[in-house]
């Protein structure tokens, strides 16, 4: 009979260290389950967190979006009205200064007709008067021109741009 005791006391021993094996896999499966359980409450949250930061850069990106027309909105509006200054400077300058320039030239060219000729010192500052005035008159006209290229006017962009690069 004693192998018979034998073999029952194995068979109790197998029995606790396969219990005891069953108990120590399932801790080892309840922990892990706890360890997963709280990635997957981790991972849900940054998944969470994504979706708010996503929208967030949607929403600059809009923000952003509707910035930036209103921009070249501006930009073109204050452009339009910087050409219009320029255009109406120019045709001030040319206007009001050029014949104010044209006429002063005018008169000195009469007053040095009348001056005897026998005044020789009085002609040459006339001339140099006259000189100037022609000058003068060049740079407002090339002023005006920087400024506002009468082309625009009579021709419009494209073509004016072909011709100033021809």
């Amino acid at each position: 009979m004693r192998p018979y005791y034998v073999l029952f006391r194995n068979l109790k021993q197998s029995e606790k260290a396969l219990q005891k094996a069953h108990d120590s896999l399932e801790q080892k499966v309840q922990e892990r389950t706890a360890e997963l359980a709280e990635t997957n409450v981790q991972l849900r949250k940054e998944v969470e967190e994504r979706r708010h930061a996503e929208e967030a850069l949607r929403s600059a990106h809009k923000r952003l979006a509707r910035r930036n027309r209103a921009m070249r909105i501006l930009s073109s509006k204050l452009l339009r009205r910087q050409e219009r200054d320029r255009q109406k400077l120019a045709m001030e300058l040319h206007d009001q200064l050029g014949q104010m320039l044209t006429i002063i030239k005018m008169d000195v060219e009469m007053a040095t007709k009348l001056v005897l000729p026998a005044n020789d010192a009085l002609e040459q500052k006339m001339d140099r008067v006259k000189s100037a005035l022609s000058q003068a008159i060049r740079d407002v006209k090339d002023i005006c021109h920087r400024l506002r290229p009468s082309m625009l006017d009579t021709m419009g962009l494209v073509p004016s741009l072909r011709t100033l690069i021809d």
